[in-house]
């Protein structure tokens, strides 16, 4: 039966539970393997503002979150350093 517009209806997607083999590394030495999935970088994209959407975050120290760190830790140097009071100690 038509849509009442007659236009066509978006499709609509959803993934599956991916499955794990345990492969032996002899056999495949070597050989390039198919990716277990692709995205487009529009649907990865999507895909990564949904999850930020869901409260989902980067681990810290790697990525945009690393880098923030990083900048903070040289900023309280630079503090420390004009300012003349001890740096911050920090943990590794």
């Amino acid at each position: 039966m038509p849509n009442v517009t007659d236009e066509p209806r978006p499709q609509i997607a959803r993934a599956l539970p991916l499955v794990f083999e345990v492969i032996d590394q002899n056999t495949y030495q070597g050989q390039e393997l198919a990716p277990t999935f692709s995205l487009q970088p529009s649907a990865a994209q999507e895909l990564m503002d949904e999850l930020w959407r869901c409260g989902l975050r980067p681990t810290a120290g790697h990525g945009s979150a690393g880098a923030i760190a990083a900048t903070e830790r040289h900023l309280e140097d630079m503090r420390a350093l004009v300012f003349k009071t001890p740096a911050p100690k920090r943990t590794a």
